[in-house]
């Protein structure tokens, strides 16, 4: 049996969500480059960067239904709780996607909004928050550095 990479493993899956809607097309994959981006920035070790950018290119899975998909493009989500649970009880199913799917569970979580919780908070969660929002800002038909 051959071994598969988490990269082989995670790109059909994020395909597979972006083609679901056409508001979120590409919503993914630019999110997770935001991610990169940033992490980069942040120095984070090798695999907080590869749970961060599989965790950003996967972080909506949670949203199953089309009307819930189409209200995350809302400058702000009313009630993001729901498709996070879900995202994270799908993900954890998977052991190797253990830090991935806790990344997920809290991607709508602000950091100022952190003492909130009882539970840890990946701090590449806040990334994703972070990223998710800076992409659902940038106006994809107009010039971003105006």
């Amino acid at each position: 049996m051959k071994e598969m990479t988490l990269k082989e493993l995670a790109l059909p899956l994020i395909k597979a969500i972006d083609s679901f809607n056409y508001l979120l097309r590409s919503h993914h994959r630019r999110t997770a480059y935001i991610c990169y981006c940033l992490g980069k920035q942040l120095n984070l070790s090798h695999e907080q960067m590869i749970d961060l950018v599989i965790a950003a290119s996967l972080h909506d899975i949670g949203a199953l239904s089309v009307q819930e998909r189409d209200t995350l493009v809302q400058e702000d989500v009313d009630n993001p709780e729901p498709h996070c649970r879900m995202g994270n009880r799908m993900m954890a199913t998977f052991k190797v996607f253990n830090n991935i799917a806790r990344i997920i569970k809290h991607h709508h979580i602000r950091y100022d909004e952190a003492d909130k919780y009882d539970e840890e908070i990946l701090f590449q969660s806040y990334i994703v928050y972070l990223a998710d929002r800076v992409d659902i800002y940038i106006a994809p038909d107009s010039f971003i550095l105006n």
